[in-house]
């Protein structure tokens, strides 16, 4: 594919090639990279002797340049084994971070979109802890354009866990076993109906280059608050903040505090709470400052250490109210399986 030196700012779509089932993480959750993480963001093809791919992730099932996640440091996410097949630690690692549910944000462009564990990245091309190599499609989506080269990369990227896992990103889960994007001279509505990445405006696939539009219909975008937010004062006299719109939403502790009573980060930029027009995981309790400090729920009275409502710090919350991590690992057992080449792709440095 060629390069493209400018494109739409707009996030693009990505297509599912078959159904996923996310479920919450209770057991065998991560031990590293907890709360928020940042740094690079570069990017790597799913199957290209450039970046040492062939279609078969670390996380053992195939994917493609569309697949909607992203690679953080291999060693980190192995306690340092750096275990590849057919080291017995791959399958208690793989089965451990494999899929796990994240939102990663740009703070360039103010995009955050929903990904997923994919892969390993190999440790001696990682710059920070927290850098991650993005699939193109991820990359393009999060960036807004379409890389020229490897010295096209992300600086800032901030990403945390949600607490749930793709099935069909999980070790060993279906992954991406077919293209089903169109081929050159086909229709398209957006680019990452393509195989190139790249749809013109007419609606036809073409081979990358300037003319390619994107789509921003089903990312979740959300500017940061601005101090013009309005704020009224119940009889009572609490505060409440009043649903902006884009660039005006602001900071909450509860929902009751909203106008739409949903206090939620599922659309934050950020990954802090905000009173929002709506949405699935509003806050049913308020976030208390004075809730311990924890790093497994084996050490919570309540059996349950969690961030979901702690503005990405892990804190004891009530068992009801969270999405524990895991209270000890749980051994796997994973039968001997055939495949190819499985192992963590270096990326091309740039």
């Amino acid at each position: 594919m060629g390069n493209i030196h400018a494109l739409v700012l707009a996030a693009l779509l990505f297509r599912v090639s078959r159904a996923d089932t996310l479920y919450s993480v209770t057991s065998n959750g991560p031990t590293t990279f907890l709360g928020s993480n940042n740094g690079i963001g570069s990017w790597f093809r799913a199957d290209n002797s450039q970046d040492s791919t062939n279609g078969h992730s670390w996380c053992s099932f195939p994917y493609k340049d569309y697949s909607m996640g992203f690679a953080p440091d291999l060693q980190a996410m192995t306690a340092g084994s750096n275990a590849v097949y057919p080291n017995s630690l791959w399958y208690k690692y793989g089965g451990q971070y494999c899929g796990l549910e994240a939102w990663v944000y740009n703070p360039a462009n103010g995009r955050n979109l929903t990904m997923y564990i994919i892969d390993g990245f190999s440790h001696q091309w990682v710059l920070t802890p927290g850098s991650i190599d993005l699939m193109l499609g991820a990359y393009t989506s999060l960036a807004g354009y379409y890389p020229g080269s490897k010295n096209n990369v992300l600086s800032g990227v901030q990403w945390g866990f949600t607490g749930r896992r793709s099935q069909k990103y999980s070790f060993e889960g279906p992954g991406d076993s077919t293209d089903n994007r169109v081929g050159n001279g086909g229709s398209c509505s957006a680019s990452t109906d393509c195989q190139s990445l790249c749809c013109t405006s007419s609606g036809q696939c073409t081979s990358a280059g300037s003319g390619c539009v994107a789509s921003t219909s089903a990312v979740k975008l959300v500017s940061a608050p601005s101090s013009s937010s309005a704020v009224s004062t119940s009889s009572s006299g609490t505060p409440t903040y009043q649903n902006g719109g884009l660039g005006s939403w602001v900071p909450c502790s509860q929902s009751s505090q909203c106008a739409n009573n949903c206090c939620s980060k599922e659309y934050s930029n950020d990954g802090n709470y905000k009173c929002t027009p709506g949405g699935t995981k509003c806050l049913s309790v308020a976030l208390y400052n004075d809730w311990s400090y924890c790093n497994v729920s084996s050490t919570c009275s309540s059996g349950c250490c969690s961030s979901q409502y702690s503005g990405g710090v892990y804190k004891e919350v009530a068992a009801a109210e969270g999405l524990p991590w895991a209270t000890g690992l749980i051994a796997l057992t994973v039968a001997t399986v055939s495949m190819v080449a499985v192992v963590p792709r270096p990326r091309t440095a740039f």
